[in-house]
């Protein structure tokens, strides 16, 4: 006689979809209500209670890009003879940020010619997205530099790639000068061109702001709050015009 299993068969189906990180939903066309399991919300980090269960609270968490195709591609699937859809689209985390999602789906019909319930699963694909932005950027750049680019343009491309991984950082590359003192303006894409020309020429020390410390320390250098830190005593009327309140070098 095989041994009992540990978790009743629901329960064992609920941890294996939540090992796979699967969601299921199911969208009863009649009523516009949903059920969206506790993995489809902790996907996007809620609890089981603490998300809607309407159509209006998917379509409010569609990515601007995506809304209006996936939007189609719903209304494609009622008419389709063959019921199956596969989509991918960006859902808003709690958080703010938009995960990628890869979701499945097939219609049910309660009789010939009238379609009854949309039933799916989203697989989260953020991170494998992620993985495969990293490696077009790192190709990209390396193929940069095999062909003698232009070093600005080369770290102008490698910026623009951290900051869509991160899209509330503004990053800058700041080069140290031959004289070993002063910095130069590298690239810095989504700085204010103001803030770039008054950094370049600038002297490394021990109270740098954070990249001239850096420099100087030749160690990491962590500012938390510009407003106050004294590593910026010289340069924070210049930040805080420009919207900087933090950074790190």
């Amino acid at each position: 006689m095989d041994p009992p299993l540990p978790f009743d068969e629901i329960e064992l189906m609920r941890l294996a979809l939540r090992a796979a990180n699967v969601g299921l939903w199911d969208w009863d066309l009649s009523t516009k209500q949903v059920y969206f399991s506790p993995e489809w919300k902790l996907q996007l980090g809620f609890a089981d209670d603490e998300i809607s269960s309407d159509f209006a609270e998917f379509e409010s968490r569609l990515h601007p890009v995506e809304r209006e195709q996936v939007l189609r591609a719903l209304q494609a699937e009622l008419a389709k003879p063959v019921p199956h859809f596969e989509v991918e689209f960006r859902l808003r985390h709690r958080d703010g940020s938009y995960r990628w999602i890869l979701s499945r789906g097939s219609r049910v019909d309660e009789s010939p010619g009238r379609p009854a319930h949309l039933l799916g699963a989203n697989v989260d694909l953020t991170e494998r997205k992620q993985a495969e932005a990293i490696v077009a950027c790192q190709t990209k750049v390396l193929e940069m530099i095999a062909r003698g680019a232009p070093l600005e343009e080369t770290l102008t491309t490698l910026l623009h790639s951290v900051e869509s991984f991160a899209p509330d950082m503004l990053c800058s590359v700041v080069l140290l000068d031959e004289d070993g003192v002063h910095v130069r303006h590298g690239s810095a894409p989504s700085l204010p061109e103001v803030f770039n020309r008054a950094v370049d020429g600038q002297p490394i020390g021990p109270r740098a702001g954070s990249c001239g410390t850096a420099a100087f320390r030749r160690e990491p250098v962590i500012v938390e709050d510009i407003a106050t830190d004294p590593l910026w005593a010289e340069y924070r009327e210049l930040a805080q015009a420009n919207g900087l309140r933090a950074c790190w070098s």
